[in-house]
């Protein structure tokens, strides 16, 4: 984790967000903090350095970790801006299903 580039932690992040807000029911309640790290993900141009197999080995190890621990095993990358993780990880940590706060965005997005 520590040696990826701050664009291949976002990515893996995103996946993670998205296949765990589908299996728990929470996708709109997620779309916000989706499309943030979307916005975070443009920032970086660098293509993600790990190879199929890494990536694969890597979503693996963190689907077995609760929302709290993935955070905090993904902050252990320097690269990465340490407040926009934390700010994910709260934002992660409040999704209730149901619970659908500050769309502003997803008004014209068909779902």
């Amino acid at each position: 984790m520590q040696s990826m580039s701050p664009g291949g932690v976002l990515e893996l992040v995103l996946q993670q967000v998205f296949q765990r807000a589908y299996i728990e029911g929470l996708v709109i309640e997620s779309f916000t903090v989706q499309q943030e790290i979307h916005q975070e993900l443009s920032k970086h141009k660098e293509m993600p350095s790990l190879s199929t197999s890494a990536a694969r080995n890597m979503n693996k190890l963190l689907s077995r970790m609760n929302w709290c621990r993935m955070m905090h095993f993904v902050k252990s990358n320097p690269g990465c801006e340490q407040s926009f993780l934390d700010g994910v990880q709260m934002k992660l940590a409040c999704l209730r299903q149901g619970e659908v706060r500050n769309l502003p965005y997803a008004k014209s997005v068909w779902l």
